[in-house]
Formats: C-alpha cells, structure tokens, sequence
C-alpha cells in the first residue's frame, strides 16, 4: 500500500502555530508536520503563501513571531516536506491536477471531522 501525502492548507498551518490547544487536530498536524511524521508536498508557491500569510500585520501580533521566527519556522518545514511542483492548468487550486487516493489537500474544514482525523493519524 502506498503511503498517503498530503497538501496541507495555509490556514491549517496558521491554525496549528496559533492555537493554544496542544490536543487540537491543526496542533498535531503542525507537530507532525514539523517532527517529520506527516508526509506533504510543498513546492516554492506554497511555501511563499505560507510566509506572507504568516508575516501579515493582524497575524504577527497574535502569533508573536518574529520574521527571523518564521523563516526558521519556514526552513524546517521546508526539510521534511516533498517537494513537487502542482500543474499549472486552468484551475484556481494547481494541486487538484495531482490529487488521488495517495495525495490528498488537508484543510482546516478536514480537521473538524473526526473520522477523517483518525483516518489521518492511522497513516502516520
């Protein structure tokens, strides 16, 4: 069986930096991610996404990171992803091009179903 990846979303990357729940679902997708246990994908633009969201104004202040913070916040999820570069066709999302029943793009909206969650952590 071939191991599931994931195109994690923007805002579960915010959510999991920003929550003070360390048993929330975008908490343990951010330690996964960070440790290395979760399998994603990034490529340059969602990576470049994550930066600009994490450094806007309203965000700094409640995260409290600095932009030296992010970057090194950045270049460790940068370590443990696959990087792979979405198609660039007519769609607003270029990763639906590559999704499947290996690779599939885990929001916010994901996390809140519990089954899926279970699903999630019984692959990692």
């Amino acid at each position: 069986m071939t191991p599931t990846v994931f195109v994690v979303d923007t805002n579960a990357v915010i959510a999991g930096l920003m929550t003070d729940a360390g048993r929330s679902p975008v908490a343990w997708i951010l330690d996964a991610m960070l440790s290395g246990s979760l399998r994603y994908l990034l490529s340059p633009e969602r990576l470049a996404e994550y930066r600009s969201v994490l450094l806007r104004p309203k965000l700094t202040k409640l995260h409290g990171l600095a932009e030296v913070a992010v970057d090194r916040l950045l270049a460790e999820l940068t370590a443990n992803a696959m990087w792979r570069e979405p198609h660039k066709g007519t769609s607003n999302n270029p990763w639906i091009s590559i999704l499947n029943d290996t690779i599939r793009h885990l929001c916010v909206e994901d996390l809140r179903n519990s089954l899926l969650l279970r699903a999630i952590f019984a692959l990692i």
